[in-house]
């Protein structure tokens, strides 16, 4: 089972089992409810790891692409010719850090 985020779906066959489960629900003699509505019956409950990971995902989605302040930093550590004035050294820097060696 999918559950869409509350799309509304363009499924045929998926309206004609709304209408059914409304019309079985009437039948019953419980009030008619909405296609797509909850059974009172069912709900969700998020556990603390799922409601951490949602928050850290909103939070991750705000955050700005680029981060301003770090860009400043190097340039002016570039202009300054504290990085990028040593060839070797950086490209052994990259070949370290893919292979993950450290110092």
């Amino acid at each position: 089972m999918k559950i869409d985020g509350g799309a509304p779906s363009l499924d045929p066959a998926a309206a004609r089992r709304a209408e059914d489960a409304a019309a079985a629900g009437k039948a019953r003699g419980g009030r008619p409810r909405e296609a797509g509505a909850p059974d009172d019956g069912d709900r969700v409950e998020l556990s603390a790891d799922a409601a951490f990971v949602s928050g850290a995902i909103r939070a991750a989605a705000s955050a700005p692409d680029i981060r301003q302040d770090v860009v400043d930093r190097l340039r002016a550590k570039l202009a300054a010719g504290e990085i990028g004035s040593d060839a070797e050294r950086l490209a052994e820097r990259i070949i370290d850090s893919l292979l993950k060696v450290e110092e």
